[in-house]
């Protein structure tokens, strides 16, 4: 039974308690959160999401989860490039 009172507001409660997230949650939040706004390159990606402790393999899954489109441009130009040419 809790007798007394103690000075704590909300905010500092809600402060005290963690989360566990799994690593596939955490890819998932950031991978969502770096192309909120624009198209990335990779590189930036896997750096991003390396930066929190989330490997490539797990990007990948994540990757595949959400259905992220992936484009590369270089071979789509070289395609189109072999097309015209021929």
């Amino acid at each position: 039974m809790w007798h007394g009172r103690y000075d704590l507001n909300t905010a500092e409660l809600m402060d005290s308690i963690t989360v566990k997230t799994t690593k596939r949650e955490r890819a998932r939040a950031k991978l969502i959160q770096l192309l909120e706004n624009e198209d990335r390159p990779a590189k930036e990606i896997y750096a991003g999401l390396g930066d929190i402790g989330v490997g490539s393999r797990t990007v990948e899954k994540v990757k595949k989860e959400l259905q992220v489109p992936f484009r590369r441009k270089l071979v789509l130009e070289f395609a189109q490039a072999e097309i015209v040419n021929s």
